[in-house]
C-alpha cells in the first residue's frame, strides 16, 4: 500500500514538474515571440510619444535565449548647419523567465555624430550602458555612461568628466532618475594681467529625480541635488569689457564665488488631481563671496556663510504652472496666480541660519494671505531674527557699516539680549511692528 502511494506521489510530482517545465518553455517562447514580432510597433509608439526621433532596428544575431540588434536613431529636426543627427546602438539582450537583461554600446563610424563633433573640434563621444527588466520583481533598471569630453570654442576650453545616467522603476507610474558627472573645468582662452581671464571648476555634481504619474498628471515627488564644490573666478575689468592693453588703475582686480558641500532637497506631498501639492525645501552648504577677491595684487578677506541652512514649506503650489509665471505680463500676474497657488497660501520659513567663525545667525518666519477675486487679502508676515553680537560687529567693520549698525540699535530695530541681537518683525492689517513698536 505504501509503495503504491509513493509511486502515485512520485508520478504526480513528475507530472507537475513536466507541466512546470512546459510552462516555463511556453513563457520563454511567448516573450521571445512578442519581442521578434512587436518590437518595431513599440518603437513606433515611442516615436509618436517623443515626436523628435525616428527609431528603427535590424537583427544582427539570435539564438533561443539571446538576441543582438542594432537600433538606429535619427533626430527629425536638423541641427543648424548640419543634417539630421544619426547614430546607432548595438544591443545585446539575454532573455530570462519573465524578464531580460543586456548591454548597449554606441556604434563607431556610423551616422554623422562623429563628423559633427570633429567639425566642432569636440572629442569623440562614446556611450555605454546596461539594463535589467523583471516582471516578477516588478523592476526595471537602465544605466548609461559616457566618456569624458573636451569641449573647446572660441572663448574657452572646457573638460567634462565622465557622466552617468541611471533610470529605475518599480511600477509604470513611478521612477527614479539619477544623473552624475565627475566634474567640469572651464578656462578662458584669453589672458588678462598674465592670468586666465576667467575659470570655473565644478566637481562631483549629482541630481536625483523621483517623478510619478497621478491621474495622467506628472509630479516630481522628490529632487535631490548635490555638489562637492564650485569655484568661479574672473577678472573684474575683463568682465566689464576692458582689454588687456587698456590702461586702468588696477589690472589685478578679480572676483570669486565659491560653493562647497551643497545639498538641495525638494519634495512634494498631499497631491491633488489639479496638480497642486505641498512643497518642502531643504538647502545646506558653505558659501564664500569675494568682491573683490584680489585688489592691488593682495588677496582680500571673503564673506563666508558656513553651515548655511534654509528650510521652507509651501502649503500648496503647482510647480508645472509656476514655470510659466515668468512669461506672464505684470498686469496679468494676479489673474494667473490662482493657477500657481491656492486661495489660502502660506510660506513657512522654518529655518534660515548660517555661521561665521563660530558666530551664529538664526531666523524663521511665516508669510500667509488669502487670494480672492484676483486680490491679495489678509496679508500677515511674522519674522524673527537673532544674531551673535560679534557677528554683526565683524560684518559692520569689514564692510564699513558701523554707523548704520548703531542707527539700527538706537531706533530699536535691533534689540540686545545677552550676547545676541534680536529683531521681531510683524505685519498685518494694523500695520508694521518691529519689536512690538509700530513703525
Amino acid at each position: 500500500m505504501l509503495k503504491k502511494v509513493s509511486i502515485r506521489l512520485l508520478t504526480c510530482f513528475l507530472v507537475l514538474l513536466t507541466l512546470a517545465a512546459i510552462s516555463v518553455a511556453v513563457i520563454f517562447y511567448a516573450q521571445i515571440y512578442v519581442f521578434d514580432n512587436y518590437l518595431q510597433r513599440v518603437l513606433n509608439k515611442a516615436e509618436a510619444k517623443l515626436k523628435v526621433v525616428d527609431l528603427n532596428y535590424e537583427q544582427l544575431d539570435s539564438d533561443y535565449f539571446h538576441r543582438k540588434i542594432r537600433l538606429y536613431v535619427t533626430l527629425k529636426q536638423k541641427l543648424k548647419n548640419y543634417d539630421k543627427l544619426q547614430m546607432a546602438f548595438d544591443i545585446d539582450i539575454n532573455f530570462m523567465f519573465l524578464g531580460a537583461n543586456g548591454t548597449l554600446v554606441s556604434v563607431d563610424n556610423y551616422g554623422n555624430l562623429e563628423t559633427i563633433m570633429q567639425e566642432l573640434n569636440l572629442s569623440k563621444l562614446k556611450l555605454m550602458g546596461d539594463f535589467d527588466l523583471s516582471v516578477l520583481k516588478k523592476f526595471a533598471n537602465f544605466k548609461l555612461e559616457s566618456n569624458s569630453l573636451i569641449l573647446p570654442n572660441e572663448y574657452m576650453l572646457c573638460t567634462l568628466g565622465q557622466n552617468h545616467l541611471n533610470i529605475s522603476a518599480t511600477s509604470l507610474d513611478r521612477a527614479k532618475i539619477n544623473f552624475s558627472t565627475t566634474g567640469l573645468d572651464c578656462q578662458s582662452n584669453e589672458l588678462y594681467n598674465l592670468n586666465r581671464a576667467f575659470f570655473m571648476t565644478l566637481h562631483d555634481f549629482a541630481i536625483e529625480l523621483n517623478p510619478s504619474l497621478i491621474n495622467n498628471k506628472l509630479f516630481l515627488d522628490k529632487i535631490d541635488f548635490s555638489l562637492a564644490d564650485l569655484v568661479l573666478d574672473f577678472s573684474t575689468l575683463y568682465a566689464l569689457g576692458f582689454n588687456d592693453n587698456d590702461k586702468v588703475h588696477d589690472k589685478s582686480l578679480r572676483d570669486r564665488l565659491s560653493l562647497k558641500n551643497i545639498n538641495l532637497q525638494a519634495s512634494t506631498k498631499n497631491k491633488d488631481s489639479l496638480g497642486f501639492s505641498e512643497l518642502d525645501l531643504n538647502l545646506k552648504g558653505d558659501y564664500s563671496f569675494a568682491f573683490p577677491y584680489i585688489k592691488n595684487n593682495v588677496i582680500q578677506e571673503p564673506l563666508n556663510f558656513e553651515n548655511t541652512v534654509l528650510k521652507l514649506n509651501v502649503n500648496k503650489i503647482n510647480l508645472f504652472n509656476l514655470k510659466n509665471l515668468a512669461k506672464v505680463e505684470t498686469e496679468q500676474l494676479l489673474n494667473y496666480l490662482p493657477q500657481v497657488i491656492t486661495s489660502d497660501f502660506s510660506l513657512n520659513c522654518q529655518d534660515f541660519s548660517f555661521a561665521q567663525s563660530y558666530n551664529q545667525f538664526n531666523s524663521s518666519g511665516l508669510l500667509s494671505f488669502k487670494l480672492a477675486n484676483n486680490k491679495i487679502d489678509r496679508l500677515n508676515f511674522n519674522y524673527n531674527l537673532q544674531a551673535d553680537k560679534s557677528l554683526l560687529y565683524n560684518l559692520a567693520k569689514q564692510y564699513h557699516y558701523d554707523v548704520e549698525l548703531e542707527s539700527l540699535l538706537e531706533k530699536g530695530i535691533l534689540k540686545p539680549q545677552g550676547n545676541r541681537y534680536l529683531s521681531i518683525i510683524n505685519y498685518n492689517s494694523s500695520g508694521l511692528y518691529i519689536n512690538n513698536v509700530k513703525q
